[in-house]
C-alpha cells in the first residue's frame, strides 16, 4: 500500500467516524428531547471532531436541545 493510499484510507476511515458520531449524538438527543429543530442538526452537521466531542459530553447535561 503506498503512502498515498495510506492517508486516502485514514482520511475516509475519520470521515466515517464522524459521519458515526453525528449520527448518534442526533439519535440521542432525539430520544432525549423528540424532534431536533433545523439549527440543531446545521450545527452537528457542522461540527469538526473536537466540537463533537464537547457536544456528546454536553447532550446528557443540558435542559434542551438548543443548548448544545
Amino acid at each position: 500500500m503506498t503512502a498515498l493510499s495510506q492517508a486516502l484510507e485514514a482520511r475516509g476511515e475519520a470521515r466515517g467516524e464522524l459521519k458515526g458520531t453525528r449520527r448518534t449524538l442526533r439519535a440521542f438527543l432525539e430520544a432525549r428531547f423528540a424532534a431536533l429543530p433545523e439549527s440543531v442538526r446545521q450545527r452537528i452537521d457542522a461540527a469538526d471532531a473536537d466540537q463533537l466531542d464537547r457536544f456528546v459530553a454536553r447532550a446528557a447535561i443540558i435542559e434542551k436541545s438548543e443548548a448544545l
